[in-house]
């Protein structure tokens, strides 16, 4: 036996050893399944299904349990009261529903946002540590330093702490477990403008419009709502030139 087959077999040994080892004897000596498995199984597919029932009533479409119930039931035990063609069109009218549905809650919610924004900024920009750029980025000198500023294609290293004006965290370089190396023309415009102002050594704080941040569309995935003013407290670390081609 070459040694190809030998340690295949190897393997093969161990993983029926270890499956057995999770099996009981009970389980060996009969081919019947738990009777609750089936039931587990619902539950499972249930549990998929959960966030996105969840999602549809954030939106105000409240989905028929039962009828829905009724239809996984139909469907498994090979009937339906609908033909396919008819699934297949209520679905799409779901699909636009929820679209539309999304689209006024963002609307409503964006306008909520813009107002207490400018409402922010408004009181803020009256504190005497605070400046303002043409653009509207606002900002706060914590600690100032002098020497080179960055520029567009440089790479910077920094630290970061962004949160909403409520204070809710965002995320930070802390949560990353160490500071931020990024070119300076791959940040957002209003985080751009702000590195640009800075010395190695320094830490500002930033209070960015929205029009210089996500604008109006957000970003789902830091949780940033459309027309949020964020808020950006950074510490630049080092400034390290590129040279253009």
């Amino acid at each position: 036996m070459n040694n190809v087959k030998l340690g295949f077999l190897c393997l093969v040994i161990f993983t029926n050893s270890s499956l057995a080892n999770t099996v009981s004897k009970q389980d060996i000596q009969s081919n019947e399944l738990d009777p609750q498995l089936s039931y587990a199984q619902g539950i499972r597919i249930a549990q998929l299904i959960e966030a996105k029932l969840k999602s549809q009533h954030d939106l105000g479409i409240v989905i028929d349990k039962k009828k829905l119930i009724q239809g996984f039931s139909d469907k498994i035990l090979g009937s339906s009261e609908i033909s396919t063609q008819k699934v297949t069109t209520l679905n799409e009218q779901l699909y636009r529903l929820m679209q539309i549905k999304s689209l006024e809650k963002n609307a409503n919610f964006g306008l909520k946002n813009l107002d207490a924004g400018q409402a922010f900024l408004s009181k803020n920009i009256q504190k005497k540590s605070i400046e303002q750029t043409p653009s509207g980025l606002q900002f706060e000198v914590l600690k100032q330093a002098q020497g080179a500023k960055p520029q567009s294609q440089d790479l910077v290293t920094l630290h970061f702490s962004a949160t909403h004006i409520d204070g809710r965290k965002i995320s930070s370089s802390a949560g990353r477990q160490k500071p931020l190396s990024v070119n300076v023309n791959q940040l957002f415009n209003g985080f751009k403008e702000g590195v640009k102002l800075m010395s190695v050594g320094s830490s500002y704080q930033f209070y960015i419009p929205s029009k210089l941040a996500y604008g109006l569309v957000g970003d789902v995935s830091l949780n940033i709502g459309p027309n949020e003013v964020l808020i950006y407290q950074v510490d630049l670390i080092s400034i390290e030139q590129q040279i253009s081609s």
